[in-house]
């Protein structure tokens, strides 16, 4: 499933978090493909974006990644870094942290059954003309999950990607197999 929005932001909006698109679906899909984040001419510049969803992986298990885009290619180099740490209960907790990937992971295991799957809260701030060398490109994330044994877990993280060239858009996908049900809404921080 992809999103474009080329031309979109064609009227003056006031600063602060600004709904851009929603999607749901019960149709299998490779990824959640978002383009065109910024788009030449457009009024409205946003500084950064929030995705609210739910995603259920087709694959029992499924890992969600997230990867950069530029000009609608995938950015799969080794550039990028993430550390999240995870609870369960009862007062439980892991770590997981992880350098020169060729991807960001979100959230680990959701299982594919009625109501398992991942819940996401995800940040994520481009690289701008108006920033020093490499301050944007990073994700900030907090995340439920129930796993494949219906076991919740909670998991807060942050990444960077280690490149100064400015991204416009973004890939979200599993590991291993297809996203089965996806629901989510993008929101746009204007400044």
């Amino acid at each position: 499933m992809a999103i474009n929005f080329s031309g979109f932001g064609t009227q003056t909006q006031p600063s602060g978090w600004q709904k851009i698109a929603e999607s749901y679906s019960t149709t299998n899909v490779d990824n959640i493909a978002i383009d065109n984040l910024f788009t030449a001419g457009q009024t409205v510049n946003y500084r950064g974006f929030r995705l609210v969803g739910s995603f259920v992986p087709v694959t029992d298990s499924g890992y969600l990644y997230a990867y950069w885009r530029y000009n609608g290619g995938n950015y799969s180099t080794n550039n990028y870094h993430w550390g999240k740490q995870g609870t369960y209960p009862n007062d439980n907790e892991y770590t997981q942290a992880a350098s020169s990937q060729n991807h960001m992971r979100i959230i680990n295991n959701g299982g594919n059954q009625s109501h398992e799957g991942q819940r996401v809260n995800l940040e994520f701030y481009p690289q701008n003309s108006s920033m020093s060398n490499y301050l944007g490109n990073f994700m900030t994330w907090t995340t439920i999950r129930l796993d494949a044994s219906t076991n919740f877990r909670t998991e807060t993280g942050a990444g960077y990607f280690n490149d100064n060239t400015q991204m416009n858009g973004i890939r979200l996908q599993y590991n291993s197999g297809q996203i089965s049900i996806h629901a989510y809404t993008l929101w746009g921080l204007t400044h």
